[in-house]
């Protein structure tokens, strides 16, 4: 299953990932706070950095309201 993930990376903000498989985030919530919380991203491992949270939606959302 494919959403959007919201990461909140430490001193930097937020950062949005969209069409993200939801074993992922699993992966990534297990390394929240380490950091290099890293996750494979179009098949290339990525280096968030040191990732606070993770919020995921499990459907498409809709920019055009101001999410």
């Amino acid at each position: 299953m494919k959403g959007t993930a919201l990461l909140y990376i430490q001193k930097k903000g937020y950062k949005v990932l969209e069409h993200v498989d939801y074993d992922t985030i699993e992966e990534m919530q297990e390394k929240l706070g380490c950091s290099h919380c890293t996750g494979r991203i179009m098949d290339k491992e990525v280096d968030f950095g040191n990732v606070d949270e993770i919020h995921w939606v499990g459907e498409q959302v809709e920019w055009e309201y101001g999410y």
